[in-house]
């Protein structure tokens, strides 16, 4: 039996510019144990081979059986553990959300495709053929190590473009109805546009609202002012970034808009009393 933490050995080699989102290939041996600290993203959970149990935090526990696929919202901590081999895909995005909001055609009548199943028992859903190939293709993608971030991203397009016409809106809004409560919506767009700008305000008027009515509500969901989050989030992302080994520290400073390699050290030095490198050496 092992226990590992999630996010020191999920694969997110695809999607270069946040190492944390995308697609990634898990597999798990029994009595694996795997846990996340970072709740910030959505989650879909689609289970190749095996079975996988997916135990909510301080809530429910249930099993998700092969060839079935599940959604956990942001927000919601979670641990993944397996009484036999597992293999599962999982796609992290903050992303759904802008995607769902975007989708607005109608449910087709088409005779030729088969529909999703609900199981109530496992809240999964049990993968059509199309959906199915989907998943392979993105599978066969990262076997072959394809390291394209925009294919990635279109494949995440596509699957929620296919999902919303297998489902009758109803059943849409049913599946990813966490995205659709005020709440995580005000999340999801706080976090997708946190790593686009380093100024609170800015952020308020990306977000359409007053100044104050944003500290408030940033306040009550975040747990803390907006400047100390950014400026938290701003330390993590960083860290994140500077231990991918097969990054370069310039490349580093260059995706986080550090002017040069030698401010990106400056504010290392500033967080954690090392430059980068030497937090890299750390890993």
């Amino acid at each position: 039996m092992e226990n590992r933490n999630f996010d020191n050995v999920v694969n997110h080699y695809c999607y270069a510019v946040n190492p944390h989102n995308g697609f990634s290939i898990v597999r798990l041996s029994r009595g694996d144990t795997f846990v996340t600290k970072d709740t910030s993203l959505n989650r879909l959970v689609y289970v190749r081979e095996g079975e996988l149990t997916i135990q909510i935090i301080n809530s429910e526990k249930f099993v998700v059986p092969e060839q079935h696929f599940t959604f956990i919202p942001l927000g919601t901590p979670f641990e993944f553990t397996t009484e036999s081999e597992v293999d599962f895909l999982m796609l992290s995005t903050v992303m759904v959300e802008m995607i769902c909001h975007r989708v607005t055609m109608p449910h087709p009548k088409l005779d030729k495709l088969e529909f999703l199943t609900y199981s109530p028992q496992t809240h999964a859903y049990r993968a059509p053929k199309v959906v199915r190939d989907l998943f392979a293709t993105v599978c066969e993608y990262l076997e072959a190590r394809m390291g394209c971030t925009e294919l990635y991203h279109l494949k995440e397009c596509e699957l929620f473009l296919v999902l919303r016409f297998i489902l009758k809106p109803d059943d849409f809004r049913m599946l990813f109805h966490p995205m659709f409560e005020k709440r995580i919506d005000f999340k999801a767009k706080v976090i997708s546009l946190a790593d686009k700008t380093t100024s609170v305000n800015r952020l308020a008027e990306q977000l359409g609202m007053e100044r104050t009515s944003f500290h408030r509500l940033f306040k009550q969901e975040f747990d803390m002012p907006p400047a100390v989050w950014m400026q938290r989030h701003k330390a993590e992302r960083t860290l994140k970034y500077i231990r991918r080994r097969d990054m370069p520290l310039k490349l580093v400073a260059a995706e986080l808009e550090f002017s040069t390699q030698t401010h990106l050290n400056e504010f290392c030095k500033r967080q954690w009393g090392k430059t980068a490198k030497q937090l890299r050496e750390e890993v």
